[in-house]
């Protein structure tokens, strides 16, 4: 997949690598919710990095990676699930949205959703469910 450049100078909006596995930690742990579920230890991190390659590997998810000139700024992951419901709708999930602390209030959550059109529209998914809660964290 192509990278989908973002409306900001200087950011892309990217497919995740297993090499950003520190940083993607990172930024799940970096708020109110991920400060008391996500766990920074090296214990974890075999958790963490068996995760993320199932992740990879999996056709219907996508953990996409905002990066500004290098630096890994939010992320996201868009499941496609597909249905019976609405004559065999797939159906397009977000969640683990995170922008990084110092970047939040920017407009680049917004810019980040965006993926989301872009890829819903190609496999012809009908509707997307954000997970509020995650979401509204950065609105």
């Amino acid at each position: 997949m192509a990278s989908v450049e973002a409306a900001a100078v200087n950011v892309v909006i990217r497919p995740a690598a297993s090499g950003d596995l520190d940083q993607i930690v990172q930024l799940l742990a970096d708020d109110m919710l991920g400060r008391e579920r996500e766990d920074l230890s090296a214990e974890a991190r075999p958790k963490y990095r068996d995760a993320l390659a199932a992740v990879i590997a999996s056709p219907e998810n996508t953990l996409f990676m905002m990066e500004e000139d290098g630096r890994l700024i939010g992320c996201l992951q868009l499941t496609m699930i597909p249905g019976l419901s609405h004559q065999g709708l797939t159906r397009a999930q977000i969640e683990s949205v995170r922008i990084a602390a110092d970047r939040r209030g920017k407009g680049l959550e917004h810019r980040a959703f965006s993926v989301n059109r872009g890829v819903s529209r190609d496999s012809k998914s009908g509707s997307r469910y954000l997970l509020e809660r995650e979401a509204s964290m950065y609105g």
